[in-house]
């Protein structure tokens, strides 16, 4: 029989009633006693989050065999799936306003990337950009 309630002398030293903690919200394989004073092991598994960098060279664009203008990129520690689909952005430089206009108009060309084993694919679906386009790659999981 779990005890969540004790008292002394009257007194109540230790009141678990209003605890919030699950199995859930508990790091997996932490133990605990719960509101009911069960005791829980946790299950929660904090989500790992990455972020990685390349750099997707103006040069470096060329047909791919369905019509777009594309390109792969090493960028070591990608895999070639996840759990969520990974988060893409341009690194601007803030402090050159000019330099990063043509970043983000560039980054707007590319409509679809990919990930593989340490790899990273863009594809445009018009013409590609014509600067230097260094991304981010936020992956979780």
């Amino acid at each position: 029989m779990a005890v969540n309630k004790v008292a002394l002398n009257g007194e109540v030293k230790l009141d678990l009633t209003a605890d919030s903690v699950t199995p859930e919200t508990l790091l997996k394989g932490t133990t605990a006693h719960n509101a009911a004073g069960e005791l829980i092991t946790g299950v929660y598994e904090p989500m790992n989050i990455k972020q990685y960098t390349g750099t997707l060279l103006a040069s470096g664009w060329s047909a791919d065999s369905h019509g777009y203008q594309a390109q792969t990129i090493v960028i070591t520690g990608l895999k070639a799936s996840y759990d969520v689909d990974p988060q893409w952005d341009v690194a601007l430089s803030g402090t050159d306003p000019d330099a990063d206009a043509a970043l983000l108009e560039g980054f707007a060309l590319i409509h679809n990337y990919v990930t593989g084993t340490n790899s990273l694919t863009a594809q445009c679906i018009g013409k590609a950009p014509t600067v230097n386009i260094p991304v981010k790659v936020v992956v979780f999981g």
